[in-house]
């Protein structure tokens, strides 16, 4: 951090380590006074955030907007995330070691709510930052919800909505394989918590749309059906092991009528905030268009969902919900669904 960018006033603040309500006025009024922030009163912002153990729920609302307006609003290319500007952010919110879930990780989804585009490198971070302050996370989040490590409740799984169905995101509309990972991964991490429910809706919603989107259909060219049949080979014995256990347990009828109708669900009931509509209005429109699975996404389906040994109640919803909306399922996944679903 440049020396010009702390002055004495700054310092100040930090020594005494708390922002009130008043403080967050005063300094609203400096920073916006040319109308704009600049480089300097960012790098004032993330100073005092790392510096002050004891802030007011103002100074969080103020630090998203204000640096959200800066990285998105003011610094070129407006209206998007380049990799510089994205490379400087990151080592702002590493610089501390640790992650703030009522600043940092609330900036973060608000520019990937803003942005018109993110670079790659910003999508993996704020993936990776979200699965953090699941797994490991704890105090408020913005909304005033506290997150406990380990269990996906409300708030945690509102974060990760937020993430998911941010109108900008990746650049792209549907569920990315990298999203998708991610939440398979927190499935297997917390399938023995006692999750609040909307993790099982959130779950079958944006895997069945990565899944069943229009990422484009077309018949396999000869390498990828060479390729196919050898994954088939190597994995015959794969359901056979698994059988015993798939249909042995009672199965949860309650879970799978909850969200048989996830999608029509979807169209009736999109979300309040403009933001997550228009992106699951696109995911909606998508999934109308083309709802065929395709090799690569048989192939990742059938290696990911029961990587245990084991399928949970939400693995068994999702096979339940391809096998009612594919219009195309692929013969690969035939199997786990005749003998799951």
């Amino acid at each position: 951090m440049s020396n010009r960018s702390i002055t004495k006033p700054i310092a100040e603040i930090a020594q005494r380590g708390r922002i009130s309500p008043e403080l967050v006025l005063e300094l609203r009024r400096k920073m916006y006074q040319d109308g704009h922030i600049g480089e300097d009163e960012a790098e004032q912002l993330f100073f005092l955030d790392a510096q002050c153990p004891k802030v007011c729920p103002e100074w969080n609302v103020f630090f998203v907007e204000a640096l959200s307006d800066y990285l998105v609003d003011q610094v070129e290319p407006r209206g998007y995330m380049s990799v510089a500007n994205a490379a400087w952010l990151i080592d702002k919110i590493d610089e501390d070691g640790r992650l703030e879930t009522s600043t940092e990780l609330e900036l973060l989804i608000k520019i990937v709510e803003k942005s018109k585009m993110i670079p790659p490198v910003l999508s993996a971070y704020v993936i990776s930052e979200v699965k953090l302050a699941v797994a490991e996370g704890e105090g408020p989040t913005h909304q005033g919800h506290n997150l406990k490590p380990g269990v996906l409740g409300a708030a945690e799984v509102d974060l990760l909505r937020r993430t998911l169905y941010a109108a900008g995101g990746a650049g792209h509309t549907a569920v990315t394989k990298e999203e998708a990972d991610m939440l398979f991964d927190l499935n297997d991490a917390v399938k023995h918590e006692n999750n609040d429910p909307s993790w099982s809706d959130l779950f079958v919603k944006a895997i069945a749309n990565y899944l069943m989107a229009a990422h484009g259909y077309s018949i396999p060219s000869r390498d990828e059906a060479m390729r196919l049949e050898k994954w088939v080979d190597d994995r015959s014995h794969r359901v056979g092991g698994l059988t015993g256990e798939v249909v042995s347990g009672a199965f949860s009828s309650m879970l799978v009528e909850g969200l048989r109708g996830v999608w029509s669900e979807l169209k009736a009931r999109p979300g309040t905030e403009e933001a997550y509509d228009r992106r699951q209005r696109a995911h909606e429109a998508m999934i109308s268009v083309n709802q065929r699975i395709s090799v690569d996404e048989a192939i990742w389906l059938s290696e990911r969902i029961g990587r245990d040994g084991q399928f949970d109640d939400n693995e068994r919803a999702l096979l339940t919900f391809v096998k009612e909306e594919s219009s195309d399922i692929h013969p690969s996944l035939q199997p786990l669904i005749d003998q799951v679903a």
